[in-house]
C-alpha cells in the first residue's frame, strides 16, 4: 500500500493513467467532466448489480457502525440501543420517501422505482439485523478469508456485539414504513 503524492488526488492520478482502476461510491471528477480517459468498467452498472443480485441474493452491505471495545464493555446496552435508533431513522427517513404527494426528493418515476426496489427486495433493500444479512456476511468473510485479507474465515457471529445478534431487526417490508 502506498499513500499518494502530496497534492494530487485519485482521480487526477486515475485520468493521467497513474491508477488503472477506482473503486469509489462518488463518480470521480474526470469521469463526470466527460474525460476520455476515464470510463465505467461496466456500460450499464445497474443491469450488472441487478443480475448479480438476482442470480445471488447478495446485495453488499454499505457501512458498518464499530464500537471500541473498552466502551462497549463498559456499557453493553450501547450495541442494541445505536441499532435500534438506527431503525427508527430509517423507519422515518423511508416513510417520507414513500409519501408520493409531495416527494421528498426531485426523482419524477420515484414512485414506481419504490414499487420495483420493492419487488426486487421484498420490500427492503437494506435490511437491518443480523439474521437478515447473514448470507452476505458469510459471503464477506469467505472472501475476505480467500483474498488474503484476513488470517481464517471469521463466523460473522464473531464479528457482531452478541446483544445484537437475536434482535428481529427492522420490519420495513412491502410497504410497512409509515409516519406516525
Amino acid at each position: 500500500m502506498e499513500q499518494i503524492p502530496k497534492g494530487r488526488t485519485l482521480s487526477d492520478m486515475l485520468d493521467s493513467g497513474e491508477l488503472d482502476a477506482l473503486i469509489t461510491a462518488a463518480d470521480p471528477a474526470p469521469y463526470r467532466a466527460g474525460s476520455p480517459q476515464v470510463r465505467r468498467l461496466f456500460e450499464n452498472p445497474w443491469s450488472v448489480e441487478r443480475e448479480y443480485f438476482q442470480r445471488t441474493h447478495i446485495f453488499p452491505i454499505m457501512h458498518l457502525v464499530v464500537i471500541r471495545r473498552e466502551i462497549y464493555d463498559d456499557h453493553r446496552w450501547l450495541a442494541v440501543s445505536l441499532l435500534n435508533a438506527f431503525i427508527e431513522s430509517k423507519r422515518l427517513g423511508m416513510a417520507r420517501l414513500r409519501l408520493t404527494g409531495a416527494l421528498a426528493v426531485a426523482i419524477p418515476w420515484l414512485a414506481a422505482d419504490i414499487e420495483e426496489l420493492d419487488e426486487m427486495f421484498d420490500g427492503d433493500a437494506f435490511a437491518y439485523g443480523f439474521a437478515q444479512n447473514r448470507h452476505v456476511l458469510e459471503a464477506a468473510t469467505t472472501y475476505a478469508h480467500e483474498q488474503g485479507l484476513t488470517p481464517r474465515r471469521f463466523e460473522p457471529e464473531d464479528l457482531f456485539a452478541r446483544e445484537t445478534l437475536d434482535h428481529p431487526g427492522d420490519d420495513l417490508k412491502r410497504g410497512a414504513a409509515r409516519l406516525t
